[in-house]
């Protein structure tokens, strides 16, 4: 289950950053406003596509991290 978890968050993660991003589109230069074709999809908003995939990537591992440290609370204890 928490992979679930945590490749819906980092999927919902994923579209929120690209789609706020995409507000930003006008503002950008104009060698970044080029399209790029990602076999199914195309876009101009390289930097939203960067940007939503760091933030995705680093929602994917808080949430697995946030799991790992439910999963043996005891051994730290144990350790400490």
């Amino acid at each position: 289950m928490r992979y679930v978890t945590a490749i819906l968050g980092a999927l919902f993660i994923f579209v929120a950053v690209f789609i706020l991003s995409a507000f930003l589109v006008p503002m950008y230069p104009a060698f970044l406003q080029q399209w790029v074709s990602l076999g199914f999809m195309q876009t101009n908003n390289i930097v939203g596509l960067l940007l939503a995939s760091l933030a995705a990537t680093a929602s994917f591992r808080a949430t697995l991290r946030r799991y790992a440290k439910k999963k043996f609370p005891a051994d730290e204890e144990k350790a400490g």
